[in-house]
């Protein structure tokens, strides 16, 4: 019939580098498979929103670090409103910080509490639950209240606030009113303190 190969087998031999070869052929496939099925996924969803919320709790605790240097440096005494982006941006590591990410068209997404106007930080009877900075949409320097806040909350479901002792937190807000024209309720509002009482 037919001859046999030298050795005995009838079946082909690869040569010894081939299998390394077809796995890494392999490998490129499925990579650029899986590129193919993340790249769609990370270009049209956007951020996510849990990273965003991260990001602006990072901001305003840089904010709120940079007031407490402030205080430091100035006798214990809060900025003046009207002005304080610019007084606390020598202690603000980049004007980034100033910037909430979903609300990044803006050239500040936050609000200064008016009540800490020139007030010495002595006479805040509890600096762990008085507001210093929030989210808001007035833009640069902006001071105010609770009233100042974005219409709806910006990170799932609520909002970032730094506090006069420097510690920032995320707080959620709750719906009110009939389904067809709820609101968002402004629940931080009765949890924090906004004055120096």
């Amino acid at each position: 019939m037919g001859q046999h190969p030298p050795g005995g087998s009838t079946r082909s031999r690869l040569p010894a580098a081939m299998p390394w070869v077809v796995w890494a052929a392999l490998l490129g496939v499925l990579a650029v498979i899986l590129l193919f099925m993340v790249l769609p996924t990370c270009l049209f969803h956007g951020p996510r929103p849990g990273a965003m919320k991260a990001v602006c709790l990072s901001s305003i605790k840089n904010i709120a670090l940079a007031l407490r240097m402030y205080l430091d440096d100035n006798h214990g005494r809060f900025p003046k409103t009207g002005q304080w982006c610019d007084t606390v941006a020598e202690y603000v590591r980049s004007a980034e910080v100033y910037r909430c990410p979903s609300a990044a068209e803006q050239g500040c997404g936050y609000a200064y509490n008016a009540a800490l106007d020139d007030r010495p930080a002595g006479d805040l009877s509890e600096p762990p639950d008085t507001v210093a900075v929030f989210e808001g949409d007035a833009g640069w320097s902006a001071s105010g209240g609770p009233e100042l806040l974005p219409r709806e909350p910006r990170h799932l479901g609520g909002d970032t606030y730094a506090f006069a002792d420097g510690h920032a937190a995320w707080l959620g807000r709750q719906w009110r009113g009939p389904e067809e024209s709820r609101i968002w309720e402004k629940r931080p509002v009765a949890e924090v303190r906004w004055g120096p009482e």
